[in-house]
């Protein structure tokens, strides 16, 4: 038997072709795979990239296992359409469908144990698995709550600004600091810059903080803010998956690149009582994969799409 895992994105999709002892047998790369930007080409990209592989290697009987951005966000009935197409395939006996964060999450804990996965990018979210029973924390958006992203840190920066206009008060030196890097004089062009870019504009924000950290307090302040607020998702999390040992992967600029937010977080973790070890390793997605489709073949796991 093959083991073939879909890593799709929404810039690309990996395909990686694996033995039963977890050996890359090949790899491959094609267009966007993401269900969110374009359901019909990102199903299409899928499939092309799983029948150049069943050829390639002359496969007639393999599990497959797809991890898929925002395949969440799209219909049941549409999961379960595109489910049978892949089930038509005769090769293919076996398809699980997951999103790309949970895929992620059995690369965290090599298939067994307790484990915990950290997103903080442009945004922020918590997910933990035990069991193959998957938990979650935060992962609001920005309109209700992204604590420990990169938008939190920008935002809350712009609320001080924001205080600072309302009080009258003069701006400290990183709001200054700040508003000339953005090239804004004054709180229209403030909330212009807020209201009229996406997220992921004010989210990017957040590093020129971040390169800041050592020459303004206040930016270090926020960076220390995120770290803590990252450790109480996942420490919320622990209590609720009621473990006694968790792995804990990364993901995401904000905890992986910044030194400042993840030795806070680390701290935050070391004064309660949880054991836990850090996985350092670059998470793969196609590797998740592999080892959920081994828990498949080993304990006959049952929850194919979400």
């Amino acid at each position: 038997m093959h083991i073939i895992t879909i890593d799709a994105g929404g810039t690309k999709t990996k395909c990686t072709t694996f033995d039963l002892s977890g050996n890359t047998l090949f790899e491959s790369t094609g267009g966007i795979g993401s269900v969110v930007v374009s359901l019909e080409e990102a199903k299409s990209n899928i499939v092309k990239e799983i029948i150049v592989h069943i050829n390639r290697l002359k496969i007639s009987n393999a599990l497959c296992v797809l991890g898929i951005a925002g395949i969440d966000s799209i219909k049941q009935e549409d999961k379960l359409v595109f489910s049978k197409e892949l089930e038509s395939i005769n090769a293919l006996n076996q398809v699980i469908i997951k999103n790309d964060a949970e895929v992620a999450l059995y690369d965290v804990t090599g298939g067994y144990g307790a484990g915990v996965l950290v997103l903080a990018g442009t945004g922020s979210i918590v997910l933990g698995i035990e069991n193959d029973n998957t938990y979650s924390v935060g992962g609001w958006g920005h309109l209700i709550d992204d604590e420990g992203s990169a938008y939190a840190i920008a935002i809350n920066l712009i609320k001080k600004i924001a205080q600072s206009f309302d009080g009258n008060k003069e701006l400290t030196q990183l709001e200054k600091a700040y508003m000339e890097y953005l090239k804004i004089t004054n709180q229209k062009e403030l909330k212009t810059f807020v209201y009229q870019n996406p997220k992921s504009e004010v989210a990017s924000t957040a590093k020129w903080i971040a390169d800041n950290a050592n020459n303004y307090s206040q930016a270090r302040e926020l960076l220390i803010e995120a770290g803590r607020n990252l450790a109480k998702q996942v420490i919320i999390l622990a209590k609720r998956m009621n473990s006694s040992n968790l792995k804990i992967g990364f993901n995401g600029s904000v905890i992986q690149n910044n030194e400042v937010v993840f030795n806070t977080f680390i701290t935050e973790l070391n004064k309660i009582d949880i054991s836990f070890d850090i996985v350092s390793k670059k998470l793969n997605a196609n590797r998740g994969c592999y080892f959920l489709a081994m828990r498949r073949i080993k304990y006959g796991i049952r929850k194919d799409i979400n």
